[in-house]
């Protein structure tokens, strides 16, 4: 009974045995194959998934490319509705920028007169020493005048100086204090103007002399053959000439103040606005556009190409000008920022190297390069 249960029980552990063991003979037979399929069907997927971001890039590159083109095409309309109907050779912005020439030439003027004005006690003092030295000069001729001359003198000082100059002057030394008598009144003019800030600058096309033109006349007057004077006195009054004498030239050394180039951009720019807002706004949005859907550097470059290609140095400059110097403009600061729309960095070191830009166009030249290669 024992044997025959033995038996059984070694034939069923026996069956069970051979069963696994045909199992894990199969799965170690199919294993090879499934191992390849699973690789397979993983670089099918990734084939796929491929394949797939390649389409949906390029589907977005032709969205990309159309919108682009869309916008220019809306652009260059715009461009071109700007361009002036009696004279097709110039352009709004060329008015613009003549406008902004002329009102910074005012700006730089006033600029000069503010800065003089900070230090006039220096002048004041040179000046206050000269009319001393003109008093005790006249003071020191009067008593050897002859008394009709003395009298004529008198005469003409009591009239303000204002008579005709007198044909036959006599002697020498009625010549000399009657010079210096004008002289003397002029400087305490000057003096007076000075202290009261009388100079200033005005948009005007009078011949009449204004400003800074007339602080330097009269100035003049005052060191001309004016052998009163001592020679180191002389030269600081000359180096507050030629100080303010710069604030008049068209090449200026020195740059104009950040608020100022605002004031004059804004009102080159304020009976233009509703002509080329939009210009401006349309310009803005391709920018924008590209920054928010175009990732590669080089792709990106040759967009703007395609746009700045479309545009003259007056558009080019204007919008510099518009967007540095205006509130309305100041939005696309940020957007514009490492696109070289103005150019490249080693293109904006100076006027010589400006691909975009000749010396004319630019009302601020070096300043406005430097300026420009925040952009870069």
């Amino acid at each position: 009974m024992h044997k025959g249960w033995d038996d059984g029980w070694l034939g069923f552990w026996g069956g069970y045995l051979g069963a696994i063991i045909g199992v894990v003979g199969a799965l170690m037979a199919i294993q090879p194959q499934l191992s390849y399929e699973k690789k397979r069907f993983k670089k099918e997927s990734t084939s796929r998934d491929k394949e797939l971001e390649e389409e949906k890039k390029a589907r977005k590159s032709e969205q990309v490319d159309n919108t682009f083109f869309n916008l220019l095409n809306l652009f260059i309309s715009q461009q071109n509705s700007l361009i002036l109907e009696k004279n097709p050779n110039r352009d709004l912005f060329e008015d613009m920028l003549e406008k902004i020439k002329e009102n910074s030439k005012v700006a730089y003027r006033e600029q000069g007169l503010c800065y003089f004005y900070k230090n006039k006690s220096d002048l004041l003092f040179l000046l206050d020493k000269a009319l001393k030295a003109s008093e005790t000069y006249v003071d020191t001729k009067m008593p050897i005048l002859k008394e009709v001359e003395r009298e004529s003198l008198e005469t003409m000082s009591e009239l303000d100086w204002a008579v005709t100059t007198p044909k036959n002057y006599g002697s020498l030394d009625f010549k000399d204090v009657y010079f210096e008598s004008i002289r003397i009144k002029n400087i305490r003019n000057l003096k007076e103007d000075i202290e009261n800030e009388e100079f200033f600058e005005l948009n005007s096309s009078s011949s009449e002399l204004i400003g800074v033109d007339k602080l330097l006349n009269n100035l003049n007057f005052v060191i001309h053959r004016n052998k009163l004077i001592e020679p180191e006195d002389k030269n600081s009054v000359m180096q507050i000439y030629h100080l303010l004498e710069g604030y008049t030239e068209v090449k200026q050394n020195v740059e104009l103040e950040e608020e100022r180039k605002k004031d004059v951009v804004e009102k080159a720019q304020a009976s233009y606005h509703k002509q080329v807002g939009s210009y401006f706004r349309i310009f803005h949005r391709i920018i924008k556009y590209l920054n928010e859907n175009v990732n590669d550097r080089e792709i990106k470059k040759n967009y703007i190409g395609f746009l700045r290609a479309n545009m003259n140095e007056n558009q080019m400059a204007m919008l510099f000008y518009n967007i540095n110097y205006t509130a309305r403009g100041a939005g696309a600061i940020d957007e514009l920022k490492r696109t070289g729309f103005f150019g490249e960095k080693g293109e904006l070191n100076d006027m010589e190297s400006a691909h975009f830009f000749s010396p004319e166009t630019l009302v601020w030249g070096k300043y406005d390069l430097k300026k420009m290669q925040e952009f870069c």
